[in-house]
């Protein structure tokens, strides 16, 4: 898909907006393809978000904490009789991250589901994609990026994460079957 729209683009068929916005939904095409697999536990996905998930979360609940100190400090302002507010709020935070990280460790192997069951579903794609598109949109916004840019941005990660998403169940076969399931149902009334 590159090749072919960079060939394009340098022939001059292609204006550089299409261009940038191939580039910008190839990278959530393709975590969307893969994606489904993460209920497989042999799955190069799933050992990847086993390692990798639980410190990204962590960090994650860590920045929003921290982001929120100062709510912290207040609360415990002159409560704790020699202990600095400042000090109480960044073991707080330390909290957060660090049990987000331990609870995520723990979790993800026991919530795995069995494979093809609600990683390979439908709803799921359409779900996963709208929370992606909020997201990115609400993310952007903090970077300073206009709404109304981050907007398209993040229904364009959330639409190219579908497109990924529904090619894993074509290929999986589980669309075809789904229309026809569909189809026999319609046949019968």
């Amino acid at each position: 898909m590159v090749t072919a729209i960079s060939s394009l683009y340098l022939g001059g068929l292609v204006s550089t907006r299409i261009l940038t916005t191939a580039l910008l939904a190839i990278p959530f095409t393709l975590i969307g393809a893969i994606f489904p697999d993460i209920d497989h536990h042999r799955s190069s996905v799933y050992r990847w978000a086993e390692r990798y998930v639980p410190a990204i979360l962590g960090v994650i609940a860590a920045a929003v904490a921290n982001h929120h100190r100062f709510i912290l400090m207040k609360v415990t302002e002159g409560r704790i009789f020699g202990v600095n507010s400042a000090f109480t709020a960044g073991v707080g935070v330390a909290t957060t991250g660090w049990m987000t990280w331990v609870v995520t460790r723990r979790l993800l192997p026991q919530l795995r589901p069995s494979h093809r069951t609600v990683t390979h579903r439908i709803s799921t794609g359409i779900l996963l994609s709208v929370c992606i598109a909020a997201v990115l949109a609400a993310g952007l916004r903090v970077f300073g990026i206009t709404s109304v840019v981050g907007s398209a941005l993040g229904c364009l990660a959330g639409k190219a994460f579908l497109t990924g998403f529904m090619s894993h169940l074509l290929a999986d076969g589980i669309l075809v079957k789904n229309f026809r399931h569909m189809m026999d149902r319609l046949n019968r009334r």
